[in-house]
């Protein structure tokens, strides 16, 4: 589950987190406006002052860099958080600031807490991390063919081989099952390395773990980490379960993809919620830190001892100075020769950093309200403890850099835009043809992509991996990668039809997305037709003002007889069915015309020509699409209130033709499909579709155009600004 996607991917990606900020306030400390909680929203220490100056600007820098909506950040300095605040909006629909006591979703920096509830019950002689886990839960049996027993010691260092998933609960499962049906579940999974032989990130095993506690309490997980952890640190605004008060003062998440969508994040809860369901706030996790630092006092009471403490931040497998290494629990690294613990966090819509240096006793805690921008909430962790070390060592507080993008290159990677594009990608093989597509959920889709001729998936919407066949419908995923040595195995209906892919225990189902290939994309109009075209012809286009340039349009076939035609709305074969233009002619502004003719004239050294579908379109067309079309696949229409950029003849829609057979290519969706397959950056699909698509892009756009982000058919001409909106019919442009 993405509530740690990162964290095992690449050591550059598995940077240590601590735990949590604290919520002592040092005399002198000035605070903000109070919570109802009692406890500040905001918190400055003095002698923090510069520390906080420096942050600040640096934090405002990559939250407007990254489009971060909102970003909570706590300094602590061993038993007093020096600094607490909140950056944006942590509900943008009602203007909600954020503060230092937002309540975010923490996902995998859950598991600290889980294991330190489990580590209380092994200082009470009441469980041992060494025995076979089967002792506490005699039903959990998946399939090991190997020697060594399952420990709790494994599963708290991710080191028990198990899948990352459960087949039930899992990141995808929005069912919200029970802990125990989703632990029952991974009985129908087999180990997929040797217990203790390597690293291999799970959430499925915190879960196991989560049900041991609570098969050993008597009572709900929930309920025994709240009485046993949470509630002597002092930490009234955290919870595993969402209370009122605590869904009062949750950020919103946001959701965003390679190819620019953006959307909400789902808020259901997760059948694996001791791997990362937790809430919380950073002044809470601040109170956290602080115990620790403390050997394990926390503000009410005593959490642990602390050579327990000790011993979670011993590797168990790996070694911290060469990177990272797993302790129980807690990720261990190391920050310019300083040990640094901790963990990180990812879960729908959040990204959280928590690390510590305990020899330092210095701490930070930062959330977002961002799916998967990990990478932020981490650099700017490690920025704010850099800083901190300057101060307490009286060295210039160095300046920090501005970070890389987040996925800093990788649709250009998928899109072949990092590549030279010489030649065309062989056809994508028959036996594969089936498999490549989408799969899973509206929230989370699996893209199963052809790139290099090898399969590929996408998978958490970010990571890329190569899959190895092994077998008729059976590959397995690389060991570095997120699922780890797991396998994907294509489901196939008695119809030979693909239905699903099961990935590990996780069963992803085939979406239905766009048109099969060669049919037509189409809506059902929200009203008849010929209704809008009356209302359409009668209306007038918005007005305008300013010193625009005198219409120039000309017929592009006049500038260059090879461009080809295929004018969709002068028939039905468009996604209204419904004829719009008396003639299949195609115009644009002799500017734009010229550089198309420019652009035809390259290609055709590549093999290629364009096949127009639009160019210049009547306003009241315009208007017509709009009316037409469901709200919610307005995105794919231009709003007649603003115009649209065919309206002044500036914009043309278009494709590729193979000038040795005559056809147009295959794209990877169809001329005015109104799915995410239209989008420029969409990754799915095959080498040789997107090579198709890259070319068409980077042609035109030398020639001047520049292409709609959600239309890899619709091409902007530089000029549009310069030219009014124009509601001519075709014959009023020919008088």
């Amino acid at each position: 589950m993405s509530v740690c996607r990162g964290i095992l991917r690449r050591v550059t990606l598995i940077l240590a987190l601590v735990l949590s900020p604290a919520v002592l306030l040092l005399p002198g400390c000035s605070s903000a406006t109070d919570s109802p909680t009692g406890v500040a929203q905001s918190t400055l220490d003095p002698a923090y002052r510069d520390v906080a100056a420096v942050l600040r600007a640096h934090v405002a820098s990559e939250m407007d860099a990254k489009g971060l909506p909102a970003l909570s950040i706590a300094l602590v300095d061993d038993q007093s958080i020096v600094w607490a605040e909140g950056f944006g909006l942590a509900d943008p629909t009602e203007d909600v600031a954020a503060t230092a006591q937002t309540v975010y979703r923490v996902g995998s920096v859950s598991k600290l807490f889980t294991d330190i509830a489990v580590m209380q019950r092994v200082e009470a002689g009441e469980l041992d991390l060494d025995a076979p886990v089967t002792e506490y839960l005699p039903d959990f049996v998946p399939s090991n063919s190997f020697e060594t027993p399952i420990t709790l010691r494994q599963l708290m260092s991710h080191r028990s081989g198990l899948v990352r998933e459960p087949p039930v609960g899992h990141y995808f499962d929005s069912t919200e099952p029970t802990l125990a049906a989703t632990v029952a579940s991974l009985n129908d999974t087999a180990l997929v390395y040797p217990p203790e032989s390597q690293i291999k990130y799970s959430n499925a095993g915190i879960a196991v773990v989560g049900l041991v506690l609570e098969t050993m309490r008597e009572e709900p997980f929930a309920t025994a980490l709240q009485r046993d952890v949470l509630e002597p640190l002092g930490m009234i605004s955290s919870s595993f379960e969402p209370t009122p008060d605590i869904e009062a003062r949750l950020a919103e998440g946001s959701m965003w993809a390679l190819d620019g969508r953006e959307f909400a994040a789902p808020t259901f809860e997760l059948g694996m919620a001791p791997a990362g369901s937790m809430y919380s706030t950073v002044t809470d996790l601040g109170l956290f830190m602080s115990a620790l630092f403390a050997g394990g006092m926390g503000v009410n009471g005593r959490i642990l001892e602390p050579e327990t403490l000790a011993e979670m931040w011993t590797p168990q497998l790996g070694n911290p100075s060469q990177g990272m290494a797993m302790g129980i629990g807690f990720i261990l690294s190391h920050l310019d020769g300083h040990l640094r613990v901790g963990h990180n966090g990812a879960i729908y819509g959040f990204a959280t950093e928590l690390a510590v240096l305990p020899d330092e006793k210095l701490g930070v805690v930062v959330v977002t309200s961002k799916d998967v921008a990990n990478a932020v909430t981490a650099g700017i962790a490690n920025v704010a403890l850099k800083t901190m070390l300057a101060r307490r060592e009286g060295a210039p507080i160095p300046t920090p850099r501005p970070m890389p993008p987040m996925f800093d290159g990788l649709a250009d990677e998928i899109a072949g835009r990092t590549r030279p594009s010489a030649e065309i990608p062989p056809a994508l093989p028959d036996g594969w043809r089936g498999f490549v597509g989408e799969y899973g959920w509206d929230y989370n889709t699996l893209f199963v992509l052809e790139r290099g001729g090898r399969l590929e998936i996408l998978i958490e919407w970010f990571f890329l991996d190569a899959l190895e066949e092994v077998s008729e419908n059976v590959f397995r995923l690389p060991d570095g990668g997120l699922y780890a040595g797991e396998e994907l195995v294509f489901v196939v209906g008695p119809d030979g039809q693909v239905e699903g892919a099961r990935v590990g225990g996780v069963l992803f189902p085939r979406r239905a997305v766009g048109t099969a290939e060669g049919v037509t994309f189409q809506i059902e109009p929200v009203r008849p037709v010929e209704d809008l075209r009356s209302e359409a012809l009668a209306a007038s286009p918005p007005g305008e003002s300013g010193d625009l340039r005198e219409p120039d349009l000309v017929e592009i076939t006049d500038l260059d007889s090879t461009i080809r035609l295929d004018i969709r709305y002068a028939g039905t074969n468009n996604f209204m069915g419904a004829v719009f233009y008396d003639e299949p002619l195609a115009f644009l502004q002799r500017p734009a015309a010229e550089a198309l003719a420019r652009a035809n004239a390259v290609l055709k050294e590549r093999g290629y020509g364009l096949l127009v579908h639009d160019a210049y379109r009547p306003w009241y067309v315009t208007k017509m699409f709009w009316d037409a079309t469901p709200e919610a696949q307005k995105l794919f229409v231009a709003d007649p209130e603003q115009g649209s950029r065919h309206n002044r003849g500036c914009a043309v829609d278009l494709t590729l033709y193979d000038l040795a057979t005559g056809e147009p290519v295959v794209m990877v969706g169809g001329y005015d499909e109104f799915t995410e397959r239209s989008y420029a950056d969409y990754p799915g699909g095959t080498s040789r579709q997107r090579w198709l698509r890259e070319l068409l892009r980077e042609v035109m756009e030398d020639e001047g155009f520049d292409v709609y982000p959600f239309e890899w058919w619709h091409f902007d001409y530089q000029d549009w600004r310069q030219y009014p909106i124009l509601n001519l019919t075709f014959d009023q442009i020919g008088r």
